[in-house]
């Protein structure tokens, strides 16, 4: 999983995540790993930093990965804070 950010707009942070049925067949898996980086974002204080975010995957993930989706989210975005801070 790779996070790409940018400016945005003052205050308020945007994600987008870009998950294609081709690393993740079953869109029931799609939407629940979605559902997942939204809620991991919404209560991130990187959400207060004024960046636009977009979330993609490089490879498919094994269901080990998909049960640590949460930890490596909260991972990246931690770096992303830390990187904004400087």
């Amino acid at each position: 999983m790779v996070i790409h950010a940018t400016r945005g707009s003052p205050g308020c942070s945007r994600l987008g995540v870009a998950l294609t049925r081709r690393f993740v067949p079953s869109a029931v898996e799609r939407n629940r790993m979605k559902r997942i980086l939204r809620e991991v974002f919404r209560r991130h204080p990187v959400k207060l930093a004024g960046l636009d975010c977009v979330v993609t995957f490089r490879r498919a993930l094994s269901p080990s990965e998909k049960s640590g989706l949460r930890a490596e989210a909260q991972r990246l975005l931690d770096e992303l804070q830390r990187a904004e801070s400087r």
